[in-house]
């Protein structure tokens, strides 16, 4: 009777525990029912198609890249390699997806939230709650100003060293503004009639562009400089964190530079205000 009893207890405890198990196993299954799965490709071409934008802000292409642990939520963490020129820097992030576990792979549905290259947190194109045609109209915006940045008209200023001030930091800031390459190549100084048709880069100014004084340098080696103010302007160069520059003029966030070349001769170009920094 007491080895009944205590096969009758030993069942009892067996039959619990595989209930217990069986519901745990059930409400895991819903949970992983109720989040998105990607497969590794969607991953790979979520957080690819969210990077890409950033990096080509900046100046850099996707070397590496490999998608990591699922962390809290659907937010996932990766890492990998770049590449701008013969630099290849490290970089990680995470990326968040927002359209549930039916949402598909849309690109409108992965959000860019971190991603730091080199140590340096990156500016990230679009909110991380807007969407897709927000980032998009962002990401064109910035490429714009980025590309307008490297405002260089010819970026030579041939009348650096001008009569007309003794001051060659006004020298070379009046230069900017009233001496502008025309399409045969001559430079000719724009009068008070002819300024009203010159770009308004150049007509805005007036007489009050002289360098502050104020040394400007670029956050990284990997800054492009523009021939105008906007990502539509062709990339001069990615100006070196080295040179030192001073600021002109500032239009639509774009900054417009003189540095000095390596020639000694004074030359313009246009950068996203964001990328650079004031010593």
């Amino acid at each position: 009777m007491k080895k009944l009893l205590i096969g009758v207890v030993v069942l009892g405890l067996v039959a619990a525990g595989g209930w217990f198990y069986w519901n745990q196993q059930q409400a895991k299954q819903q949970r992983m029912a109720d989040r998105f799965m990607p497969s590794p490709a969607q991953l790979y071409s979520g957080i690819a198609d969210q990077v890409t934008p950033v990096f080509d802000l900046h100046g850099y292409k996707i070397a590496m890249l490999v998608p990591g642990d699922r962390i809290e939520g659907d937010s996932w963490v990766f890492r990998g390699t770049a590449r701008s020129g013969n630099l290849s820097p490290a970089y990680y992030g995470q990326v968040d997806y927002s359209c549930g576990p039916n949402g598909g792979d849309d690109g409108a549905c992965w959000k860019l939230s971190q991603l730091v290259v080199d140590g340096r947190p990156l500016k990230l194109v679009g909110a991380v709650e807007g969407d897709s045609a927000a980032m998009a109209d962002e990401t064109t915006a910035l490429e714009n100003r980025e590309s307008q940045a490297l405002g260089m008209n010819n970026a030579l200023d041939n009348n650096a060293a001008s009569s007309d001030s003794n001051d060659p930091q006004a020298s070379a800031g009046q230069s900017d503004t009233s001496d502008v390459m025309k399409p045969d190549g001559g430079a000719n100084e724009v009068d008070g009639a002819d300024a009203s048709s010159e770009p308004a880069a150049v007509a805005d100014n007036g007489g009050t562009s002289a360098a502050s004084g104020d040394v400007w340098r670029t956050t990284s080696d990997n800054v492009n400089a523009r021939m105008g103010p906007g990502t539509d302007f062709e990339i001069a160069f990615a100006m070196p964190q080295s040179t030192p520059m001073q600021l002109l003029e500032q239009k639509n966030d774009w900054g417009h530079f003189a540095y000095s070349g390596p020639d000694g001769k004074t030359y313009r170009v246009w950068i996203y205000m964001n990328l650079v920094a004031k010593d």
